[in-house]
């Protein structure tokens, strides 16, 4: 059963996929295209994904236990998954620079930091979920962030 499918975010045709076996239970990242920076060169150690993304050269996954692994191309820091993340419940990848949400509802990003993509605002609190685009980022929030109550 294919859980997810989608184009890699780039000017080429590649595809990342995961899918999940039902005899073990166990999703496995697929890929394929062109891999001139290792793009589609999975790592071995990848252990129980549950999301995955891509950018122009390089691959996200974001493992069960909240933690972030990344591969291919290292031309701008996409690569540079901070040291201290973790406890991440969603992944996005831009063309040259990667989001995660963390479930305290906070957003870490890192990458190329051209148009302001890889600056999270101060103020951005209780994000819901995150996307990130050729070389701009969005966060869904609550309507009135900070109320509790609603």
């Amino acid at each position: 059963m294919i859980y997810f499918w989608f184009f890699l975010k780039s000017y080429i045709s590649n595809y990342v996929t995961c899918v999940e076996d039902k005899s073990f239970n166990l999703p496995t990242v697929i890929a394929w295209g062109q891999d001139d920076r290792g793009q589609i060169a999975i790592p071995e150690e990848l252990d129980g994904v549950k999301a995955i993304d891509a950018g122009d050269w390089h691959s996200l996954a974001l493992e069960k236990d909240g933690t972030v692994v990344a591969w291919g191309g290292a031309v701008n820091g996409e690569l540079s998954v901070p040291e201290d993340l973790k406890d991440v419940e969603a992944i996005a990848a831009g063309s040259v620079h990667n989001l995660a949400l963390k479930a305290d509802g906070t957003v870490v990003a890192w990458g190329l930091e051209r148009y302001g993509e890889a600056t999270v605002p101060d103020s951005l609190s209780e994000v819901k979920a995150v996307a990130a685009g050729g070389s701009h980022s969005l966060a869904l929030v609550r309507a009135n962030p900070g109320d509790a109550g609603q």
